[in-house]
């Protein structure tokens, strides 16, 4: 018998069905609720902050979603594809676009470049910097802040604009070698400095317990 344990079962490409031919259907959940009551992950409060973006990054924004929406439709209809479930959608979308005859093949890759496009544009818009600046004084009054980001660029932006309020920040990106992540994240958590500012690397999970 075979025993799997993972805090992130399912993945957008679908891969986790895989898995369940391997281990066999899931036997037991313990879900976030549970989980914060028994204290075994950290209590979590959310808050969104709305950013504007400028006008040049709107009619880009505008551009890529009017792409997007009108791929979208035409490789649905074209394949007879379904959006929901979106990441079903998504892995039919790649694999068009790797393996499909030339028209299908750029349509898809028009639909997955425009999405990366916009993505990237919300993850890197200079207005979150902005609320970085405002968030500064609270970073230096917790007991630790983590900032996780979708790029490294957007990651030693926001660590630079942190050291430039008073905050001692490092960052921990797959660029930097793996000694270098473990200086940060020791220095994180010996609280030598006061932030991280993260891309993916870390976003499954840190043990910093307080």
């Amino acid at each position: 018998s075979r025993l799997g344990l993972t805090a992130t079962r399912e993945r957008p490409d679908g891969a986790h069905e895989e898995l369940e031919e391997y281990f066999g259907k899931v036997v037991y959940k313990l879900g976030y609720k549970e989980a914060i009551e028994h204290r075994y992950i950290a209590d979590v409060k959310v808050a969104q902050i709305a950013v504007n973006l400028d006008s040049a990054e709107q009619l880009v924004f505008d551009e890529m979603t009017e792409v997007i929406s009108k791929t979208q439709f035409e490789l649905s209809k074209r394949f007879g594809l379904k959006i929901d479930p979106y990441p079903k959608f998504m892995e039919r979308v790649t694999r068009i676009a790797e393996e499909g005859e030339m028209r299908d093949s750029m349509a898809a890759k028009r639909y997955l470049s425009s999405i990366q496009k916009r993505k990237a544009l919300l993850a890197n818009t200079p207005q979150k910097l902005e609320v970085v600046k405002h968030l500064a004084e609270s970073v230096k009054a917790a007991n630790g802040t983590l900032f996780f980001t979708e790029s490294i660029v957007g990651a030693e932006a926001i660590c630079e604009e942190l050291n430039k309020a008073g905050v001692t920040a490092a960052t921990i990106h797959a660029g930097l070698s793996s000694k270098e992540r473990q200086r940060a994240f020791i220095d994180f958590s010996d609280k030598r400095i006061q932030a991280l500012t993260a891309v993916k690397v870390m976003d499954e999970g840190v043990d910093v317990p307080e």
